[in-house]
């Protein structure tokens, strides 16, 4: 428990502050790496140090199997948590069209060797997709200090909001339903 706090802490201090894209731009690449995933032409391609005889070291932080999905949908709701709205929407945008799309131009063979992985990429995706982590946060009121920021700022926070969620599901209409 005490390492698991640790390593969130040092995540949450270390790798947001500085870097707070990084979630955004790895979450896809997280997605296949944590399920062991290796047939994709572009995730998934990090190799062995040259110096390491083990050919387990690729796969030492792999959390592949039913047992350990929780521990990847953790994994998940904790990047999406540090993720802004619009991260989350292009976080959808690509969960689309490289898993999703992926799947239906047979770049992703749900029947081919890695069929149990592939079947685990999309199942983790779709519960992505359909998580409350992904949701933008339309309103953004409970975040603003209500004696400094003025009506018209609420307002304008609110409008931003409904066309960020306006937005979202115009491209959940025609990305995700077809």
């Amino acid at each position: 428990q005490g390492v698991k706090l640790t390593a969130k802490g040092a995540l949450t201090k270390l790798i947001v502050a500085k870097w707070p894209r990084q979630f955004h731009k790895h979450f896809v690449e997280a997605i296949f790496y944590l399920n062991d995933y290796r047939s994709h032409k572009t995730y998934n391609k990090f190799s062995a140090s040259s110096n390491s005889a083990d050919s387990s070291e690729e796969t030492k932080f792999a959390l592949c199997g039913k047992e350990m999905e929780p521990l990847r949908r953790h994994l998940y709701q904790y990047m999406l948590k540090f993720m802004q709205d619009e991260h989350k929407f292009n976080t959808v945008c690509k969960l689309c069209q490289d898993i999703i799309g992926g799947v239906v131009e047979k770049q992703i063979r749900l029947d081919g060797p890695d069929g149990k992985k592939a079947h685990a990429v999309l199942t983790d995706c779709l519960s992505v997709l359909a998580s409350k982590g992904i949701k933008l946060r339309v309103s953004r009121e409970q975040h603003l200090d209500p004696d400094v920021v003025d009506e018209r700022v609420l307002r304008l926070e609110a409008a931003r909001g409904k066309i960020l969620s306006k937005i979202f599901k115009k491209n959940a209409m025609e990305n995700i339903v077809p």
